[in-house]
């Protein structure tokens, strides 16, 4: 099972190396709060970019990952500062002794996390940039929409989910692990999620079959999350 999982690895690093441009460091989170999984941190300071990813091992015994957020980052002796692509928000990692990198300000639940370097990548950050314009400027015109029937509860598309509270929290997790958490406002047919520990929002619409995600960590645009049962 070892020697199997190892030459899994091994595959996957070769199958991105494919798409490489440039060396990136890689530092690792293995929380316990993670369980099973690993948070990614990737840095290509040469491009000034960064990835995030949330990688996991799938019931087939195989190696998969999402991509939490991507973008732009800042390097300076002391921290390091990165710019979500998708939603502008800022995350801020303090630099510790002995290469390690301290999650001081980005999603609430991460708070302080630690991530410690794990070596060299060749994963091309610059294949996950895409245009989106088109999603995003309807923002404004879904706040003066009269939205749909709605109600306050669990709501999921395949692994991730976004739970609505009565009291106008929310809860937002992918595969089970929380990652955000704050308030929601409801403008028309537009819902907007404020993460306590960012300085943006990510949105969704309210629509007849549930809410449609624009730009939810996870790298999820246009996907219908309905009500569950649970």
């Amino acid at each position: 099972m070892i020697r199997k999982r190892i030459a899994l690895i091994v595959v996957f690093t070769i199958m991105v190396s494919n798409m490489i441009v440039g060396q990136n460091s890689t530092f690792v989170s293995k929380s316990p709060f993670l369980q099973d999984y690993d948070l990614s941190l990737i840095l290509n300071e040469e491009k000034d970019k960064y990835c995030l990813l949330l990688g996991y091992w799938t019931s087939d015994d195989s190696y998969g990952f999402i991509t939490i957020s991507y973008g732009n980052c800042e390097t300076s002796r002391r921290k390091i500062t990165t710019i979500d692509y998708k939603n502008g928000f800022q995350m801020t990692f303090k630099k510790r002794c002995g290469d390690v990198l301290v999650l001081k300000k980005g999603f609430a639940p991460l708070a302080n996390m630690s991530f410690k370097y794990d070596g060299e990548s060749t994963f091309d950050i610059s294949d996950l940039f895409d245009a989106f314009s088109n999603y995003d400027e309807d923002r404004d015109n879904f706040r003066s929409k009269k939205y749909h029937s709605f109600k306050q509860g669990k709501y999921q598309y395949g692994v991730y989910c976004i739970e609505l509270f009565n009291d106008g929290h929310y809860q937002y997790k992918i595969r089970d692990i929380l990652f955000s958490s704050g308030k929601y406002e409801r403008e028309g047919r537009l819902l907007q999620f404020f993460d306590t520990g960012l300085d943006a929002a990510f949105y969704g619409i309210i629509k007849s079959e549930g809410i449609e995600s624009r730009f939810f960590p996870g790298e999820l645009r246009g996907m219908a999350f309905k009500l569950s049962n649970n």
